[in-house]
């Protein structure tokens, strides 16, 4: 099967797992469309049941909702050999109207909400001043828990981006000689008087240093690094790769927008896809034009609105959920 072709299946999937999930949870199921359920899912390791489980993983913060159009979808398809698509995003728009198709590729991050201190919603970014003065900005779907004792400032970094600018000596109070730490899943930042970026991603850390210094140490790694300004590292809880110059333009999140310089547009769409609730992608033949500018992350309609007039694209709305940038 060609690349376009596994694509266009992969969507359908999704789409058939997201009608088949309005059905069941409609609060009025027979025993029939039980039946058709458990036959479209298929082999453990299907398409179909890698599809349903991230359905259902998004679906489980949403409540009962009208399964008239996706039982009716349902019906349609199963008098025919492959179903329409036009009858299937016919009920992808009411599933999607509830939110149902609001994945963009991530968890739920419902238990890391629960830990959390505060934590940010799709397409919030928030900035906080902390009891030190430090400021902590927190970017989109991203959550954190802040823990300080009498020895230690502790940033805990349970989900997505942070950008941290420390503080000097508050008036009326002495320089705070506590050191400050960002805990993450792969190991602990320690900031040297600095002004830093992290992204925790499930495999790694991206720590950006933009002023001072920052001293890295892996989880399970033994040696430590110091980080200085203007540089960037990848580090996993088993080690710390190479130093590579810091991109300055990852600041501009706190700021709320997104600088693109010579950025391949799959790039740029798959960084503005963060910022939105549903499925932002896309095409293959356009994934490799170029971009420069500044956009708003506040408003992606917007950006995208942008990007159609700076490059030959058009951007299509299969509905609010579903968008695709195309060739013009």
């Amino acid at each position: 099967m060609s690349a376009p072709a596994a694509k266009a299946r992969q969507t359908d999937v999704l789409l058939e797992a997201s009608e088949w999930f309005a059905v069941l949870h409609s609060g009025h199921v027979a025993v029939a469309d039980r039946q058709r359920w458990n036959d479209w899912l298929g082999e453990p390791g299907s398409p179909q049941r890698q599809a349903w489980a991230q359905v259902e993983r998004i679906g489980q913060r949403f409540g009962t909702i009208d399964d008239g159009a996706a039982r009716s979808t349902l019906q349609r398809r199963a008098g025919t050999a492959s179903g329409s698509r036009r009858h299937a995003l016919r009920a992808l728009s009411v599933i999607g109207s509830t939110g149902l198709l609001a994945w963009s590729g991530s968890q739920t991050g419902v238990w890391e909400n629960w830990r959390a201190d505060c934590a940010t919603a799709t397409g919030e970014i928030r900035e906080l001043t902390l009891d030190d003065g430090t400021r902590l900005w927190l970017d989109t779907h991203s959550a954190v828990k802040v823990a300080f004792t009498d020895r230690l400032r502790r940033i805990v970094l349970l989900r997505g981006d942070i950008l941290v600018t420390t503080a000097g000596a508050l008036p009326g109070r002495a320089k705070d000689t506590r050191p400050l730490v960002v805990d993450g899943d792969h190991g602990r930042m320690r900031a040297l008087g600095t002004r830093f970026s992290v992204r925790q991603r499930s495999l790694d850390t991206l720590l950006a240093v933009f002023d001072g210094a920052v001293e890295v140490s892996p989880a399970q790694g033994n040696a430590s690094r110091i980080v200085s300004a203007g540089e960037q590292v990848v580090f996993t809880a088993d080690g710390i790769g190479h130093s590579q110059t810091a991109d300055l333009a990852r600041q501009a999140w706190s700021q709320g927008l997104l600088v693109a310089a010579d950025m391949p547009l799959a790039t740029f769409i798959a960084e503005l896809a963060r910022y939105r609730p549903g499925h932002l992608a896309c095409d293959d033949g356009v994934a490799g034009l170029r971009l420069t500018g500044v956009y708003p992350l506040r408003d992606t309609e917007q950006a995208l609105a942008a990007v159609a007039l700076a490059l030959p694209v058009r951007i299509r709305h299969r509905t609010r959920w579903w968008v695709t940038v195309e060739a013009a």
